[in-house]
């Protein structure tokens, strides 16, 4: 079972020390925009398996504009023109822009622009027309209702992560600043062991967090 929203937000105030998650004000804002800011990190600290999604392009004069939530800091992971089997599809090979005039239209090759009025990432090919399948990392929905789900297996690192961000803009004593750290770090090693499981064995939908066997810390 994914944790929820409202699980990472309950967890969050439980590691604050606090007794009542749904308080609303400038804290609970505050706290629903680290939790978001910290699945970003986390998908921007390696390239997991669970992050990882595919669109239909079709190039119009070599040129397609990238899905919306295409995540720039990764590579595109493939692209072809599928045939009618896996032996008959055309892949293209991604290159630096720079290389493009080493290759013709019947190489497949393909690179990646943004522009610079826009923001509008786009994939760019010599083959001028085509329906391409890209498979790519993308950047996670921000969280928003309750019961939305966190992509992120282990959602346990998020709540350390976004704790110590809430922490970092306050007051702190040298009780609390110790604290910061300890949830940073535990943060980051769950999210380094993420990682090192998921290159080990497939991408994982529980990884023992608290959330995930406390129904304490769940939605009823």
């Amino acid at each position: 079972m994914m944790a929820t929203y409202n699980d990472i937000k309950k967890r969050v105030a439980y590691l604050r020390g606090e007794t009542n998650y749904t308080t609303a004000g400038d804290d609970a804002t505050i706290i629903a925009d680290h939790i978001n800011f910290t699945i970003e990190d986390i998908v921007n600290r390696h390239p997991f398996s669970w992050n990882q999604t595919y669109d239909d392009l079709t190039l119009v004069a070599g040129v397609a504009t990238m899905p919306t939530d295409y995540n720039p800091h990764w590579p595109v992971q493939d692209a072809r023109i599928e045939g009618s089997s896996d032996d008959d599809d055309d892949i293209f090979t991604i290159i630096d822009p720079n290389d493009r005039d080493n290759y013709s239209s019947d190489e497949y090759a393909a690179w990646i622009t943004r522009d610079s009025t826009t923001g509008d990432y786009t994939f760019n090919s010599k083959t001028l027309t085509g329906t391409v399948r890209v498979y790519y990392y993308f950047i996670p929905t921000a969280l928003s209702a309750a019961d939305d789900p966190c992509i992120v297996p282990d959602a346990e690192a998020v709540a350390y992560l976004a704790t110590s961000k809430f922490l970092m803009g306050e007051d702190l004593t040298p009780q609390a600043i110790q604290m910061k750290k300890d949830f940073q770090e535990e943060g980051l090693a769950r999210i380094d062991a993420m990682a090192a499981q998921d290159i080990g064995w497939g991408p994982q939908m529980t990884q023992g967090s608290v959330l995930d066997s406390n129904a304490n810390l769940q939605e009823d």
